[in-house]
């Protein structure tokens, strides 16, 4: 079987493993302030302040401070998620955000993302998700993006450049 994205497992949902969330918790000094697209589950890996669970419907709800997200893996909720989190930061309602999706660079919603972003590291090798169980599930078919949106754009560097290649406000480092 090939790997292409036309045969992925259709989930929506990807946990993020903790070397990840490390990094992340580095960048903010502290947990997020806010997971909008969580669940319980997922919190015990990201401990973000507050968490907003698919039935709460983080899109309807403020979003504010230090936000960490890995949005639904579906093309609509993608979509909407990244319009709302570049929408909340253009109006300062967040302070910063650190989003990890798929490296869709060539989607609306990837060139949004990208557009605002202030720092985007490309890691090195797929991120190995995190399942239900919060086990290491099998590795996506693509790889990731972690875009930052924020003022520390060389803190993003520091701690994020082992991880991969960093692309800092249009230059590589």
């Amino acid at each position: 079987m090939s790997a292409h994205v036309s045969n992925n497992s259709g989930k929506e949902e990807w946990y993020t493993p903790e070397h990840i969330m490390d990094l992340v918790w580095s960048v903010f000094g502290r947990f997020p302030d806010l997971d909008p697209a969580s669940c319980e589950k997922a919190n015990e890996i990201v401990k973000a302040k507050q968490f907003y669970t698919k039935e709460q419907d983080g899109l309807a709800l403020p979003w504010h401070g230090d936000v960490f997200l890995n949005p639904p893996y579906s093309a609509g909720m993608m979509r909407k998620f990244i319009a709302k989190a570049t929408w909340s930061y253009n109006r300062s309602e967040i302070k910063s955000a650190i989003i990890l999706t798929n490296n869709a660079s060539e989607t609306v919603w990837g060139q949004q993302l990208l557009r605002r972003s202030r720092a985007v590291c490309f890691p090195q090798s797929r991120i190995k998700f995190l399942n239900e169980n919060l086990q290491p599930a099998n590795t996506p078919l693509q790889g990731q993006m972690i875009c930052y949106l924020g003022a520390e754009s060389m803190k993003f560097n520091k701690i994020f450049k082992d991880l991969g290649c960093v692309m800092i406000e249009g230059y590589y480092r």
